[in-house]
């Protein structure tokens, strides 16, 4: 018989022993699972879920279960199932399994989800929102990194900028310091962040960002940061530069891009060697970029092929060549809408060097040789050869009587030409241009294009009514106040139904925009009536004008005593769906409220307003709004497009009656697209051509068809200048949004000579404050900035 020591040994053996087995019955149980995933996923699903139940307690092989049944749900797309499976595998890395061990998994998981479902979005947000709850309570905060960046990525991927926003501030606040600075012991982390800020950046076109954050990615020397965010950065970078065109920056930066692609094995880096071939030829540069070691092997992919082509015409000046190659590789070359914004740049380069080396042997040589020559129309090479002219990189003068280029003298032209620019400059600041139509007619010419920029077309000033403003502002004993008057543009303006009142119910998403009217209130001693006066003839200066109604509006409702003189300076067209009447009529109201000790809110102000006009309650808003009944039933939202995006409006002579449009409007013919679909899309999207519907685009054109054909030819002639074109209101303003200039068929076409002309931008208001005038109205010959406060006089 054996001893006590004995059947303790013996015991101690047998209670060692049972778990061991229990672990091997386990760990056989998840392997022939796992043999089963391919042949029999059923089977196999069954088999992970006996694996977890036969564990006692949570532990590894139950994890290693759940994370294969995530997987094999995902393949078999039942996704709901996915999710619980994933969820039941998170409360297994608190304690279960090791930190190391979880956080490989769950970024395998991520990776394997990320790539297959790539347009799952929602599948995808959702996925990640769970793995950030979950990681928030096992605090594990290198995870939740880079949870959060893929989360960035996805809201990126669809367009939702103010969510990423949210996510880009949290992160930005896990590389900080106590103190607010960016932790550089963090470099790897803040340059993950600025990459995908970056991206974010470039997409809204917010440049003046876009530049604070690339030069402090470049500044991080503490991080060995992965190629490819290197890579996002420059390519970015590069980007950048284009838009401002610095050639040479930028085709440095698309070199970086594309060797920290090409390290990474990033197929971004084709994309980013096509930039910089590009950037190569805009900066006339004559050395070839697949010369370098780096670019050479990939000289002849199908994807470089044709830009290896362009660049040998291009250096050879061989321009039919050149446009030829641009024709048959629309797929590889014109496709890219970023390369395609730069080919009119690209032409002009190879048109000049062709036409400097056709020149050089003559002393004199007709323009319809070089149109020939170019293979392009004359007028272009009169403008080509203007340009040059004016840059001083041919010397010379064009007698446009004989169709001709002199050489050498360019004295007699240029005269003219100074006396044009100099005759521009001095009008400019005052908004206006002379009367003379033989003057007038340069206006349109490429001279005033090249010197400078536009001439605009806005309105004859009456000097008596001037003075008689001075004289109010003199003679005023209390006080006075001058406000900026903005107008607004309708992004989309649909018309739903037409109402017993016969008015009509729209939904419309109105922003107000740079372009405005200034008008000073002095009050008066008379106590008596008000007098208006103003910069522009025929305007009504009595009670038929909405100023002097908004005033009558204010007395009524306040029993405010308070009677002004006001000089309206007018900038703003009349009949051009601009709203620039309500707009005024909303300032007076504002500026009546202000004399009165803010006797009203501001709310009071809009429901007031109404009384008088549909669009006016409109103007106290923020500055952006979802407009619905008649559009006095205003609902503010934030800007859904950056406030920098510029745009140009063009407005020809002839109005649209808003009672004619109104009355050729056929309901059953307008759009069906619902409203809130169309806010939701600019919102995700940003501004597009599809999304920028206007119901009364078909009877305005009806009314007045030359406006149609203005919009047409203005789509026809942008080349992807701008997001979208489209008539604001009820006519007769075709506004142009991604750019502040027109297109050339304005200057050079006849039809066009009286259009009003003038560049915007979005603009919004701080609470309790009016519109300020932008700057950038300041700076382009509108009226001087207001100060928006009371001046009281001594």
């Amino acid at each position: 018989m054996g001893s006590d020591a004995d059947m303790e040994d013996y015991g101690f053996e047998y209670s060692d022993e049972e778990p061991e087995e229990q672990d091997v019955d386990i760990e056989n149980q998840y392997y022939n699972s796992k043999g089963l995933v391919e042949s029999d996923p059923e089977a196999a699903l069954a088999g992970f879920a006996e694996v977890v139940g036969m564990e006692p307690e949570k532990a590894e092989w139950g994890f290693k279960a759940l994370k294969q049944t995530v997987k094999l749900y995902y393949r078999l797309g039942k996704y709901k199932e996915m999710m619980d499976a994933y969820r039941e595998m998170l409360t297994y890395i608190k304690s279960a399994v090791t930190r190391n061990y979880s956080e490989k998994c769950i970024n395998n998981i991520m990776d394997f989800v990320s790539g297959s479902a790539s347009q799952n979005f929602g599948l995808l947000q959702e996925f990640y929102q769970t793995t950030l709850r979950a990681l928030e309570e096992a605090k594990n905060e290198r995870l939740w990194f880079k949870t959060n960046l893929k989360l960035c990525k996805i809201w990126f991927d669809m367009g939702e900028y103010g969510r990423m926003s949210k996510i880009l501030k949290e992160l930005h606040k896990s590389c900080q310091k106590e103190d607010g600075t960016d932790d550089q012991k963090k470099g790897s982390q803040l340059l993950e962040v600025y990459a995908i800020e970056i991206q974010m950046y470039t997409e809204t076109k917010n440049n003046k960002k876009l530049k604070q954050l690339y030069q402090k990615g470049l500044a991080i020397k503490s991080a060995i940061p992965h190629p490819r965010i290197m890579g996002i950065i420059r390519e970015c970078g590069g980007k950048m530069h284009m838009a401002e065109r610095q050639w040479a920056d930028a085709a440095t930066d698309f070199f970086e891009a594309f060797k920290n692609y090409d390290e990474a094995g990033n197929h971004r880096r084709i994309q980013c060697l096509k930039y910089l071939v590009l950037a190569n030829m805009l900066m006339e540069s004559e050395v070839n970029p697949f010369d370098g070691q780096e670019a050479k092997p990939y000289k002849n992919d199908p994807e470089i092929l044709a830009m290896t082509n362009l660049i040998a015409a291009y250096q050879r000046n061989e321009i039919i060549e050149f446009e030829k190659i641009l024709k048959s590789n629309r797929r590889t070359i014109m496709d890219d809408p970023f390369i395609r914004n730069y080919i009119e740049d690209l032409l002009k380069n190879v048109r000049t060097q062709v036409l400097l080396k056709l020149i050089k042997p003559y002393t004199r040589i007709r323009i319809p040789f070089i149109s020939k020559e170019l293979n392009v129309p004359e007028k272009d090479v009169e403008q080509l050869l203007v340009s040059l002219i004016l840059d001083n990189r041919i010397d010379g003068h064009i007698d446009q009587v004989n169709r001709l280029l002199e050489r050498g003298d360019r004295s007699k032209g240029m005269k003219k030409y100074t006396a044009i620019d100099k005759w521009n400059t001095q009008l400019r600041p005052h908004g206006f241009s002379s009367p003379d139509p033989k003057l007038q007619s340069w206006r349109r010419t490429p001279i005033l294009k090249c010197t400078s920029k536009q001439l605009e077309i806005v309105y004859n000033p009456d000097e008596r009514l001037n003075n008689l403003a001075d004289e109010v502002d003199r003679d005023a004993p209390l006080s006075r106040l001058t406000l900026f008057s903005p107008c607004k543009i309708n992004v989309f303006l649909r018309i739903t139904d037409k109402r017993d009142d016969g008015f009509h119910d729209l939904a419309s998403l109105f922003h107000v925009i740079s372009l405005g009217d200034t008008i000073k209130f002095s009050l008066s001693p008379l106590k008596t009536k008000d007098r208006l006066s103003t910069n522009v003839p025929g305007v009504p200066l009595d009670e038929k004008n909405l100023i002097i109604k908004a005033l009558n509006l204010y007395r009524k409702k306040t029993g405010s005593d308070n009677f002004f003189w006001i000089h309206l300076d007018k900038r703003v067209p009349t009949g051009a769906g601009l709203g620039g009447g309500s707009s005024n009529a909303a300032t007076a109201l504002w500026a009546a409220n202000q004399f009165n000790g803010c006797a009203a809110t501001e709310k009071e102000l809009q429901e007031w307003s109404s009384e008088i006009g549909s669009d006016i309650p409109f103007f106290f808003s923020q500055g952006a709004a979802y407009c619905t009944g008649r559009g006095e039933v205003v609902q503010d939202v934030p800007p859904l497009v950056p406030l920098e995006i510029p745009m140009v409006l063009i407005k020809p002579k002839e109005a649209c009656s808003t009672a004619e449009v109104y009355k050729r409007l056929r309901l059953d013919q307008n759009s069906k697209v619902d409203p809130l679909a169309l806010l939701e899309k600019i919102s995700r999207n940003g501004l597009s051509q599809d999304v920028c519907i206007n119901d009364l685009e078909p009877p305005a054109f009806e009314v007045l068809p030359s406006l149609k054909r203005l919009k047409q030819r203005v789509i026809a002639a942008s080349r992807g200048q701008y997001d979208a074109v489209l008539m604001s209101g009820s006519g007769s303003t075709i506004v142009g949004i991604g750019s502040p200039d027109p297109p050339q068929f304005v200057y050079d076409d006849d039809e066009y000579q009286d259009v009003f002309l003038s560049e915007a931008s979005f603009i919004t208001r701080e609470e309790n404050q009016w519109y300020k005038e932008s700057p950038l109205e300041s700076t382009c010959g509108q009226t001087p900035g207001f100060t928006g406060s009371m001046e009281m006089q001594k």
